[in-house]
């Protein structure tokens, strides 16, 4: 729905705490792993993901894979790796009340 704003744009920066777009932001985004994310265990070299995730974007592209995905009916939202390093970066920095907030909300 292009013409409804999004959380983010509702927030105004001068009105909502930091800790609360913090939280939003860790919530949503969070979502940005997707149901199935694929990820490389540490201390993989540099270059070795480079061709993984080349390897991957192209193998999303083929005819073969995307007909099979229709076929199967799945959902296809690839997200960069740069992207999803990003978000991954975030998490563990997150401050303990923050945290702490998240587990209330989520009921754990």
């Amino acid at each position: 729905m292009p013409d409804v704003p999004t959380l983010f744009e509702l927030m105004d920066k001068e009105k909502t705490p930091a800790r609360s777009r913090l939280l939003a932001t860790v919530m949503l985004d969070g979502s940005g792993f997707g149901p199935y994310p694929i990820i490389a265990a540490p201390g993989v070299p540099a270059e070795r993901i480079k061709i993984l995730r080349e390897a991957f974007g192209l193998t999303l592209k083929t005819p073969e894979f995307l007909e099979e995905a229709k076929k199967n009916k799945w959902e296809i939202r690839p997200v960069g790796g740069d992207e999803l390093d990003a978000l991954a970066k975030k998490l563990p920095n997150l401050q303990p009340e923050v945290i702490e907030r998240l587990k209330s909300l989520l009921g754990d």
